[in-house]
């Protein structure tokens, strides 16, 4: 079985911005960790953390597919320039794609 740094080491490469998925600061504090950057560790000097931050908000995990869909976007920039860059999202887990979609569309 190839290994994740393996699988995904030219991608992290080749992009301006390797940006994990962000988690809220009550989740933060209530798992003491970020599961994202645990994942793709590997990545983490790559990593920029401080791009793409996410207000307090309701765990995706507790929602079904029709409330996911229907989710407000929390997410949002803070203030960093990544126009014309070459951007890579990493998340642990793709269910219904909402949060990559919100993600993106910020980023965009």
């Amino acid at each position: 079985m190839e290994k994740l740094s393996d699988k995904f080491k030219n991608t992290i490469i080749k992009s301006d911005f390797v940006i994990p998925i962000p988690i809220s600061k009550k989740t933060l504090q209530i798992r003491g960790f970020n599961q994202v950057t645990g994942l793709f560790d590997f990545a983490r000097s790559r990593m920029s953390t401080k791009i793409l931050q996410v207000k307090p908000k309701e765990q995706l995990s507790k929602l079904n597919r029709r409330q996911r869909l229907k989710k407000e976007n929390l997410f949002y920039l803070t203030g960093s320039s990544i126009e014309n860059k070459s951007v890579l999202l990493l998340d642990d887990v793709y269910t219904t794609g909402t949060t990559l979609h919100q993600t993106a569309a910020v980023l965009i």
